[in-house]
């Protein structure tokens, strides 16, 4: 067990280093994660690690205040009492760490007789209580090392992240017999946590991360899968005139990893989202069975088909596919948030029910989670209790636009009879307006805030709403042809129609005439399926 643990981003590893040399000759051990065994999950050795240590030091830099996993690091810290922190080049750490002391450590080079780290050094000497040291009250402050819900909430960030770290070692294990370095694995597995997580802004570490990666190791066909990957979630993130470089950068990390490993599952993976969903349902749909089979049973080799299969109104089918996922060895939110939709519009309430209270449980603070539980409870006669979650400002995702949270509480408000419907779907109409992210982006699934706003009119009884929004996505038509996706076809999905709170639209003719239009009709006729939606009417 190390005496400090030391958290830093990949851009300071150097001052790390000079940290860990530095402590080495005070007498300390420290550990950093360029000292990660090979043959285990980056995140469950953090866990570990993190909670061992008699002291943690955080080393913020700009890079490091943006970065999930510092942030994460530092908040166990201080929950568990440990933490020292200290910022390298300026930057003032973000909240709330900026309201605990910070030693200054820009310009130092290692040396152990600067005034700044011979400060540092004692505050990291009273933690670990060497011989001489006084006793410091911030030991008797460390948080229980139990399971009880109270640590769960002081360490959402961390323990999510770790389950995505664990569950993407097994997901992503190379499929070769290749063996990469060690330090090439540790920052393939920082990678593929950081693309589970699916927040968009952190997908430039991600990229850093794997390039160095295969810098390392040129051989190394997983980190070029994982590389492909994030490049082809990118191309529909970016700007379209930006898309044609991303789909080139993805292709050529596939080719790469594919001449390596030709069952490499990532590359095979990625390749196939490069392809819009929205009218080559059954394209897209034949080519995702193919993979099935042919390459490691990952989750994402299943979701290709299974999220296809949600996406035309057979969520029932879709069941099928999603539970060929191993639970017990996947732990992935995002995977997780898809299979409890499916299951919620398959009618299987109590199933999805039970699953939504199990990963709430399990990442309570997750945004894809967060989304679906107050969805679920607004329209599932449990409104009071959204609201509740709505206002819940330790739970509630960072950076939520205010406007948006006021649509989603005064939906839940007239949900719940204490708001009037027509206020709150002139609220949810207004958002439009109002600026906010055009695309809400779970894993491969893509729902704008017309579909949910169109969800929400529906809900509330407003057909004519719900219809002249759907009018103006799918088709640029009426009045609200403004909500149209710009990049078109390439950015449409069908996902939000076939959602519960779109239930009371499905005997509509007007629904009728949507989906033939759309082109789902003549999908469900070539393949001889019928949705959901019309086998329980």
């Amino acid at each position: 067990m190390a005496d400090v643990f030391i958290s830093y981003a990949r851009s300071t590893a150097r001052v790390a280093k000079a940290a860990a040399d530095a402590l080495a000759k005070d007498g300390f051990s420290a550990w950093m994660d360029e000292n990660l065994p090979a043959n285990r999950a980056y995140a469950d050795v953090i866990s570990e690690r993190l909670d061992e240590a008699k002291a943690v030091l955080v080393l913020w830099s700009k890079e490091a205040a943006a970065s999930h996993w510092v942030r994460s690091e530092a908040d166990r810290a201080r929950g568990n009492g440990t933490l020292v922190q200290a910022s390298v080049d300026g930057s003032v750490p973000p909240m709330p760490f900026d309201q605990i002391q910070c030693a200054d450590l820009r310009g130092w080079r290692g040396s152990s007789s600067a005034p700044a780290w011979h400060k540092l050094r004692d505050d990291v000497a009273e933690l670990v209580n060497l011989p001489g040291a006084a006793d410091d009250p911030r030991r008797e402050k460390r948080q229980p090392r139990g399971n009880g819900l109270q640590r769960r909430h002081l360490i959402a960030g961390g323990a999510a992240m770790a389950l995505f770290a664990g569950a993407g070692f097994y997901a992503l294990r190379p499929s070769s017999k290749f063996t990469p370095p060690p330090e090439a694995e540790v920052l393939r597995q920082k990678a593929v946590a950081i693309m589970q997580d699916g927040r968009p802004t952190e997908q430039n570490q991600a990229i850093i991360y794997l390039k160095e990666a295969t810098v390392l190791a040129p051989d190394f066909a997983a980190a070029w899968g994982a590389l492909a990957l994030i490049y082809a979630l990118r191309k529909f993130q970016v700007p379209l005139a930006a898309r044609a470089g991303e789909e080139a950068r993805c292709r050529s990390a596939a080719q790469t990893a594919l001449e390596l490993d030709p069952k490499e599952p990532m590359s095979h993976c990625a390749l196939l989202l490069l392809v819009p969903t929205y009218r080559r349902w059954a394209v897209v749909e034949r080519a995702g069975r193919e993979l099935i089979g042919r390459v490691p049973p990952i989750p994402l080799v299943f979701h290709n088909v299974a999220d296809l299969l949600v996406e035309v109104g057979r969520s029932s089918d879709s069941l099928e596919l999603y539970r060929k996922i191993d639970r017990k060895r996947f732990l992935i939110p995002l995977s997780q948030r898809s299979i409890i939709q499916a299951l919620w519009n398959a009618d299987e309430f109590q199933l999805a029910e039970a699953s939504l209270d199990e990963a709430v449980g399990r990442w309570p603070q997750h945004y894809a989670i967060w989304h679906l539980r107050t969805a679920f409870l607004t329209y599932t006669g449990r409104a009071d209790e959204a609201i509740r979650v709505l206002d819940d400002t330790a739970i509630r995702p960072v950076g939520l636009p205010e406007d948006q949270l006021n649509a989603a509480r005064i939906t839940a408000g007239a949900m719940a009879g204490t708001a009037p419907p027509a206020e709150a779907i002139r609220v949810n109409l207004e958002s439009l307006d109002a600026g906010s992210p055009d695309v809400l982006t779970y894993l491969n699934r893509k729902v704008t805030l017309a579909q949910q706003v169109a969800q929400r009119c529906a809900a509330l009884g407003d057909a004519d709403s719900a219809f002249a929004l759907l009018d103006g996505y799918y088709f640029g038509e009426g009045p609200w042809a403004r909500v149209a996706p710009s990049a078109g076809d390439m950015d449409r999905s069908t996902f939000a129609l076939f959602e519960p709170p779109m239930k009371s639209l499905w005997t509509d003719v007007r629904f009728a005439t949507l989906t033939r239009r759309i082109g789902l009709d003549g999908y469900w006729q070539t393949t001889g399926k019928t949705p959901d939606f019309q086998r329980n009417s």
